[in-house]
């Protein structure tokens, strides 16, 4: 009996840890382009004074310059028509890596998509800020 009191207790406490971490995952704001064919994993929800901030990481098979392009038209089609860009081909280490950035005083975001040499996916990085 002490055995399955135990048992049932830690299924409780599972079940409980589920869905407080299912209600801190935030819903991907319509303004936030959804790469496709990936799963991003959450890694940061943070709420302060300054706003919101939230961290989504995803691996894909697509280049960097293939990501930056998907994003680049995702967010002008959500009125960011100035983005700022930064491209890194490093020869000698094997690198490519992608970044993009915009900003409209009340949402910004960025992200990174980096290969390393001899990698098969592409790392990405996405945050947003809602301020």
């Amino acid at each position: 009996m002490n055995f399955a009191l135990r048992l049932g207790t830690l299924a409780l406490m599972v079940c409980a840890v589920g869905a407080i971490r299912a209600a801190e995952e935030p819903k991907v704001p319509d303004w936030v382009p959804v790469f496709p064919d990936v799963k991003p994993q959450l890694i940061e929800n943070k709420k302060d004074d300054k706003g919101t901030s939230v961290i989504w990481y995803f691996a894909t098979v697509k280049s960097p310059a293939d990501v930056k392009a998907f994003y680049k038209k995702g967010f002008e089609a959500s009125g960011f028509k100035e983005q700022k860009e930064q491209s890194i081909d490093d020869k000698d280490d094997g690198v490519k890596q992608e970044n993009l950035k915009g900003d409209d005083g009340k949402r910004s975001w960025f992200i990174s998509a980096r290969l390393e040499k001899d990698a098969k996916e592409t790392q990405v990085s996405l945050v947003y800020v809602l301020k």
